[in-house]
């Protein structure tokens, strides 16, 4: 799956029943968890409602999703602040508009 890189576009799901079709892998947009309210965050969705986080042994409760960044390094995600439980927006396409098309 790619990575989204600064200045690429998304093309967003938004739909009543969206929470149900989240899958992982998923690319999701959720609201900051942090002071930085008007700043939705992006990030991939690894673990479902249900599941066991394997490296803490967390049970994600219903309505729970975990999501980590793509760049692991520098990814401020749910190993910091833990599950999320909204998620706003599926992605669903990518535009890259620094890659030339064929």
């Amino acid at each position: 799956y790619p990575t989204i890189h600064q200045g690429d576009r998304v093309k967003v799901e938004q739909a009543p029943d969206l929470e149900s079709k989240i899958m992982k892998e998923d690319i999701v947009i959720f609201p900051s968890p942090g002071p930085e309210q008007d700043r939705p965050y992006l990030k991939r969705v690894l673990y479902l409602p249900g599941e066991k986080v394997p490296w803490n042994g967390e049970v994600l409760g219903d309505h729970e999703w975990w999501v980590e960044g793509d760049n692991r390094i520098r990814s401020r995600d749910s190993r910091y602040f833990g599950p999320i439980h909204t998620i706003e927006a599926r992605v669903i396409e990518i535009y890259c508009p620094h890659e030339k098309e064929n």
